[in-house]
Formats: structure tokens, sequence, C-alpha cells
């Protein structure tokens, strides 16, 4: 007869709720213990927005900024993908607030205003130029490692921008309208180079393509 410990952990609902309180790191690794361990992690929408390797577009946008809203905050920080800085220590993606200038209305242009400002999360990336990115660890190298189907971010950008100081690229280098992964950054910026298809004056001093995208928020009401 199986210990109560055992039935608990055979019910995907109460496993469920057991391994939220994992870091994300212990997580992903808990998918070894058993066959049980990793059905539950691979069919639960919960677990796998922790793990970056579903969306979660539940982020309330920031809102405006200025003399306007003088009491507006940024509203709640998206997350960062920490299992990629030890995967790729050196091209981790980072998150940063941003205020945005937008084009004045017409009412605003008729009165020589500026256009309104407000609140934006923005997501940073780097990519060596002229190699592969430096990896933290060897199981990075496999075909099927997990970092390649999880977001950069959560909720996750749908498309980057080459950036250089104060430049940015017209266009978007890549869009993914559910979200891009590090796999599709990853294999974006290696065909894109062996192509030839991004301006080398993106390129930095550094030697890294430097991107940068909003984090797609929702509202309130959504």
């Amino acid at each position: 007869m199986d210990s109560p410990a055992s039935q608990v952990l055979q019910l995907p609902e109460l496993l469920e709720l057991i391994l939220l309180h994992l870091s994300q790191k212990d997580l992903l690794l808990s998918q070894r213990v058993s066959r049980t361990f990793r059905s539950t992690i691979n069919h639960s929408p919960t677990l796998q927005r922790a793990l970056f390797l579903a969306p979660d577009w539940k982020l309330e946008c920031a809102g405006p900024f200025g003399l306007q809203h003088p009491t507006r905050y940024p509203g709640p920080k998206p997350e960062n993908n920490r299992l990629l800085l030890r995967a790729f220590p050196g091209n981790y993606p980072t998150v940063s607030l941003v205020i945005v200038n937008d084009s004045p209305t017409p009412a605003e242009f008729a009165t020589g205003r500026r256009g309104s400002e407000h609140w934006s999360w923005d997501v940073c990336v780097s990519f060596p130029a002229d190699q592969l990115p430096h990896c933290g660890v060897p199981a990075v190298s496999y075909p099927e490692a997990s970092w390649r189907r999880m977001y950069l971010c959560q909720p996750p950008c749908a498309d980057l921008y080459l950036s250089r100081r104060y430049q940015r690229s017209a266009r978007p280098a890549m869009v993914r309208e559910g979200g891009i992964t590090m796999g599709e950054l990853f294999e974006g910026a290696v065909g894109a180079r062996e192509r030839g298809s991004w301006h080398p004056s993106f390129v930095s001093s550094d030697r890294d393509w430097h991107f940068e995208g909003t984090i797609r928020c929702s509202s309130v009401g959504e």
C-alpha cells in the first residue's frame, strides 16, 4: 500500500501545487524525478508559464507619465528568464524601464504641444556578431535543450530591433507574434550573419549585435 505522501504525489493537481513552490531551476530538473513529475510539468499550463515555456500575457500596462499624471507609476516589472543567465552568461536578456514619447495628436500639433509620454518595459539582449555565444554549461549544446523553447522574458516580447547607442533600426530584425524564444533568437542571428541580412553598422565595438524590444502588456480589463 502506498504511503500518504506517495498518494499525494500521484495526483497531478496536488503535485502541481507543490512544484509551484520550487525555484525555476529546481522545477526544470524535477522532470527527471519520474514519469509522473515529467507528465505533470509538461501538461500544466501554470508550470509551463513558470518555466517560460508558455506565454503569460497577464501584465498590467505601465500607464501614462508626465505632469498630467503625476501620481502614475510603472506597472509590475516583467520577469527575466534567469535560467538563460546560466546557459548564456554573456548574453542574458535584461528588462529595463523606459519613457516613450508619443506622436502629438492633431490638437496637440495645432497648438504646438508635445505628444504625451508613457511608461514602457523593454527587453535588451545581445548576441555575438562574429561567433557563437559562450555557453555556460555543456548541456546547452544539445539539440533538444529546453532553453531553445524558452521565452526571453515573461510576458514575451514579439519583436526585436537592432540598436546601437541612440540608433535603432527602422524595421524589426525579428518578429514572432506569439513571442520570441531564445532558440529563435539564436537561429535567427546565426542565419542573418551567414546571409549578411543585418547592416554591419549595428555591430557594436565589442563585436555584438544588440537588440531591444517592447514587452507587450494587457490592460486591467483584459
